[in-house]
């Protein structure tokens, strides 16, 4: 928290001509600015910013305590900073802010937001944030002045990562919006581990790049990327002299920016991309794991056991996910499987177990990956996990209720379940994907209670229809194997507790439409089967192919294949209905 003795501190040094902060030196080509501070923490970017005679200040802060502290609790220690006049505090998430707000900046920073933190280090590695991703660019964009600047300050790794993958977002998000060279766009100083991105709408001036220059060096900081505004020989003549006695891995970071902005301009940018040492390809919406840049493995997960390990964000990551994957395999297998071989010594025999066996592992794996896809997506509409996952699980859980009752008092069979009511959820899922994550993106802009609204009415209707499913299962079930019930429940319950593993693997390597469409897809074999094969005829073959047919199950083709290679799956007509006591 910043105190009233630093901000005196802060504005004696702009007013003596002191270079300042490396994060300030945005405002040696903006001051008096119009300033949108997303991440306004203790409040030193704030007081910065007013040093430097900024005219407004429209501050973001996302976590409540945080808020409250500089608001109020402190206020006498920071010299009632946030009471100034010019000074706008909100207790919000940045890009649901400034969405809301009807004015436009001169500049916008963020600010060291996320660092080695509790939230986005240790257990919480696999974090991500939409403040990192080509959409959350072009809403930023979209809410800068014409000539106003977008500023971040990140981690500066060699060879680079963050902060080139901050460049590359930038160049998509141009992209999209008609800009085909970003390269006149961009300059980046930094040293010591910490890089400062501006990021203009329009191309920088020949007296911004010499300012800022001046400025950069009066810091101790060097240039990483130039913007590309003279003659390409008069331009390679003054990066050449610059770089002359640098280091050479400040040099191949230097290289690093403009190749990316020169693929941009040619086209080749997939090319880069793929030539690169980490993955810095531009992060969505859809995949906002910004700082996984780490490549995928041959086992598909991100460089496991790999470098860099001393670090939070690295090998580490891969590491986890392996052992977590690990264990999830081996205590589903032991937990569902182990106990079946222990009963079918003393005689158990189901008729097609590992038919139904797949039915349920297939519902809890399936329900589970939409679960965690949906909450995902809800984040970038609610603006923090804490009310994604409260609100997002209360509608699914409470409608799923609702879909089970429904098929309690309507009796319905599962051969109706699978087939119409399938391709229904099916058809919803498919718009889910194609349009959940534009629908929530055009929304931010509403009241916190109308989004909550608005995740309560899209996503009801999805946790109806997955409700139907395991309880019309367990109906058939109980028709022909009665004591197969509980553990149908229990493999139920072992599979979702795996499906919230590979929901995150199949995100991190895809993306999140990618585990929402797998989800789905778990019943689409079912559905399937329900459409096409029909149920025998009353008092026709045996209670065993029919109990399989009402499942929707083909049992000579999938349970078949388990059977032969696990025969104490083998159903048994003549074998008793319930485990031995």
């Amino acid at each position: 928290m910043i105190s009233q003795q630093l901000r005196e501190e802060i504005e004696a040094a702009v007013a003596g001509g002191a270079p300042g902060d490396p994060e300030s030196l945005t405002y040696q080509i903006k001051p008096n600015a119009d300033v949108g501070i997303i991440g306004v923490g203790g409040g030193i970017d704030v007081a910065g910013a007013l040093a430097h005679g900024a005219r407004s200040v429209y501050g973001v802060e996302l976590n409540p305590a945080t808020y409250r502290y500089a608001e109020e609790i402190y206020a006498d220690y920071n010299g009632d900073l946030m009471d100034d006049p010019r000074v706008t505090l909100v207790n919000a998430e940045g890009r649901n802010a400034l969405q809301a707000v009807d004015r436009e900046f001169d500049v916008i920073q963020v600010i060291a937001i996320d660092t080695f933190a509790a939230l986005s280090s240790g257990p919480y590695v696999l974090s991500e944030n939409y403040l990192y991703t080509v959409e959350a660019f072009e809403d930023l964009f979209g809410r800068l002045k014409p000539d106003g600047i977008l500023a971040y300050y990140r981690w500066l790794f060699m060879p680079p990562r963050e902060t080139l993958r901050l460049s590359a977002v930038a160049c998509e998000a141009w992209q999209r919006r008609g800009i085909d060279d970003c390269s006149q766009h961009i300059i980046v100083v930094g040293r010591d581990g910490w890089a400062l991105s501006l990021f203009k709408q329009t191309p920088f001036t020949l007296g911004e790049v010499e300012k800022l220059n001046v400025q950069a060096a009066a810091m101790g900081l060097w240039v990483l990327h130039w913007p590309k505004i003279f003659p390409a020989a008069e331009q390679g003549q003054l990066e050449a002299g610059y770089y002359a006695a640098a280091d050479p891995a400040l040099i191949a970071t230097s290289q690093a920016f403009t190749g990316l902005t020169t693929a941009y301009r040619e086209g080749r940018e997939a090319e880069f991309f793929a030539s690169h040492q980490y993955n810095i390809a531009p992060t969505t919406d859809d995949s906002p794991f910004f700082f996984e840049y780490h490549r995928l493995n041959a086992l598909g997960l991100p460089s496991f056991f790999g470098g860099h390990t001393g670090f939070l964000r690295s090998g580490n990551v891969g590491t986890t996910l392996f052992i977590i994957i690990a264990e999830a395999t081996l205590l589903s297998l032991v937990a569902i499987f182990w106990p079946l071989w222990r009963y079918q010594r003393a005689g158990l025999r189901v008729p097609h177990a590992a038919a139904y066996s797949l039915y349920f592992a297939a519902l809890g794996i399936g329900f589970m990956m939409i679960e965690i896809a949906v909450i995902q997506k809800a984040v970038l509409l609610l603006g923090n996990p804490l009310y994604a996952l409260p609100v997002v699980l209360a509608t699914l859980l409470v409608s799923a209720g609702v879909g089970s009752w429904v098929v309690a008092r309507t009796g319905a069979r599962v051969r109706r379940v699978t087939g119409p009511v399938g391709v229904l959820f099916l058809g919803l899922v498919a718009l889910l994907i194609v349009g959940l994550t534009p629908l929530f993106r055009e929304l931010l802009y509403l009241s916190f209670a109308q989004r909550v609204g608005v995740t309560v009415l899209v996503l009801a209707p999805l946790g109806l229809l997955m409700g139907m499913f395991f309880p019309t299962g367990l109906r058939a079930v109980g028709e022909e194997a009665a004591g197969f019930i509980s553990w149908a429940w229990g493999i139920n319950g072992c599979t979702l507790v795996y499906g919230s593993v590979v929901a995150i693997l199949v995100a991190m390597a895809f993306s999140f439409n990618v585990t929402l469409a797998i989800g789905g897809g778990g019943l689409c074999r079912r559905v399937r089967g329900g459409v096409v094969v029909q149920p025998g005829a009353a008092g026709g073959g045996s209670s065993a192919g029919t109990g399989a047919r009402r499942l929707g199950l083909r049992p000579g083709r999938g349970a078949g294949c388990l059977r032969r290679g696990l025969p104490w799956l083998q159903g048994h007509e003549h074998g008793p209905r319930h485990p031995p006591r």
